[in-house]
């Protein structure tokens, strides 16, 4: 499998809930064997460069390296990233073999 992390640092914080709804659109990507969205508990953290902290982490799991390929350029993700991008200050992603 391929697990996928993603690490969203929002400009808006206030848009929160609704970053968390459009990840959660992403359970019907048929990609996405599964997926979690973490939200930080801290809220009031600074934007200060380093270290840079998430507000919320979006973890999917691949069935394989061609699934994890295809998925920036699958209609979910791409419908995600014009939804979000407004309040999203940084995005930071991984993708690798978890065994």
């Amino acid at each position: 499998m391929v697990k996928h992390i993603t690490m969203y640092q929002l400009s808006n914080k206030s848009m929160e809930g609704f970053v968390v709804e459009q990840l959660k659109k992403l359970e019907e990507c048929p990609l996405i064997v599964k997926n979690r969205i973490c939200v930080s508990f801290e809220k009031n953290l600074p934007i200060i460069g380093k270290p840079m902290f998430a507000d919320i982490v979006y973890i999917a799991y691949f069935y394989d390296e061609d699934g994890a390929k295809m998925f920036p350029i699958c209609q979910e993700h791409l419908d995600l990233v014009e939804e979000i991008s407004p309040y999203v200050e940084n995005v930071m992603s991984i993708d690798f073999i978890d065994e």
